[in-house]
């Protein structure tokens, strides 16, 4: 089963933080490590492309889960279940392309997992594939997409809800007519105090402005984790400007992957 697949199947319960989300992570970005050391981009990282090595699964606790139409099975079948195994294979290489492609696509990645520069059109390299991991990584933590949407404006609104204003370099870069689209970049705007910012409160309809305004900051994602050194991690792979954002060697030296005590596999 892919990540998404169990997640489903679970009600989209998410993975605990130890050992399962902290070892799918490390996985993950040590595909990318080895991936863009031959300077390949996978260009369509998502739950539905990281498999489990192994479908059986345990009850949380460690005690296996059983099956069957017994009413103690029925009874274990209600406890939450998780992955026996956190071993996991990422797959797809259909759109994988070598950085120095002279053919590379302007579109890459499925909507939810991709990043602003593709959106904005300021040129995508490896860290487009930061960023998918930086998605996944949270939604594997929260059972839910970290960016719900399928409309470019609120796609970029969130990511502004969520992370923070746009770096001024990347609007500037945008193609005209790209980012001018999303965001206030006259001299009008300039002198109103309003340059950079997101169309989103004018252009959205109530029902998009209302999912805008309900999506948190990042940090408010994981409050109840955030002496783990999850926050660090994921803000790290999330960041907007992808010259800032961390490559996966940096990303795997951090903290949270560090942390091997007694009381964080609990």
């Amino acid at each position: 089963m892919s990540l998404y697949d169990f997640l489903k199947a679970h009600n989209y319960r998410p993975y605990p933080l130890y050992p399962h989300v902290r070892d799918f992570a490390r996985q993950l970005l040590e595909s990318l490590e080895f991936l863009h050391g031959m300077q390949l981009i996978h260009t369509d990282l998502k739950p539905e492309n990281i498999l489990l090595c192994d479908n059986a699964v345990v009850a949380k606790g460690g005690e296996v889960a059983r099956e069957g139409g017994t009413e103690e099975g029925r009874s274990k079948k209600r406890v939450m279940e998780v992955p026996a195994s956190t071993q996991v294979k990422v797959i797809d290489f259909g759109g994988a392309t070598y950085d120095d492609d002279a053919r590379k696509s302007t579109t890459i990645n499925t909507r939810q997992y991709r990043g602003p520069e593709v959106i904005l059109e300021v040129g995508w390299s490896y860290p487009s594939d930061l960023w998918s991991a930086g998605c996944i990584i949270a939604e594997l933590y929260t059972g839910d997409v970290l960016f719900a949407t399928h409309d470019n404006l609120e796609h970029l609104a969130l990511i502004e809800r969520c992370l923070g204003p746009f770096p001024r370099e990347m609007l500037v870069k945008s193609p005209k007519g790209v980012a001018d689209k999303f965001f206030y970049l006259t001299s009008t705007d300039r002198k109103d105090g309003g340059w950079g910012r997101c169309r989103w409160r004018e252009e959205l309809d109530a029902s998009s402005q209302r999912h805008v305004r309900r999506m948190p900051w990042l940090e408010e994602v994981f409050e109840r984790d955030r002496d783990s050194g999850i926050i660090e991690l994921v803000r790290g792979l999330v960041e907007i400007d992808p010259r800032e954002r961390l490559t996966a060697t940096q990303a795997l030296a951090l903290p949270f992957f560090r942390d091997t005590t007694p009381a964080a596999m609990e």
